[in-house]
């Protein structure tokens, strides 16, 4: 009949799908190796990198410890300069305030 016709599939077109299935299986497993290489290079570059992100963090802690020392040593020293500047405003105050009656007294 017409339709057993139309829905059979040569045998040469049979062999001819088997055939390209056997090749999409090969660029499938060659790209399932190429993925787990790359996974297993992935893996092994984050193990490398576990050891030296703990240093980091260690160094991290040390910065930051010395950043605040140097923040709290700035206020000090902003406080002892404050300080400072007013005694010399007032001793130039003085000094003015001397060298006027000084120059009165003449």
């Amino acid at each position: 009949s017409e339709e057993y016709t139309n829905t059979c599939i040569s045998q040469d077109e049979i062999e001819r799908h088997a055939k390209d299935i056997r090749q999409m299986k090969k660029v499938v497993a060659n790209q399932q190796f190429e993925l787990d290489n790359s996974i297993r290079m992935l893996d092994e570059m984050i193990n490398a990198y576990k050891p030296l992100q703990a240093e980091f963090e260690v160094e991290e802690k040390k910065v930051a410890e010395i950043k605040k020392r140097c923040e709290e040593d700035g206020a000090s020293i902003a406080k002892e300069k404050e300080k400072w500047n007013a005694m010399l405003v007032t001793r130039t105050k003085n000094d003015n305030a001397t060298a006027l009656d000084d120059e009165e007294g003449m």
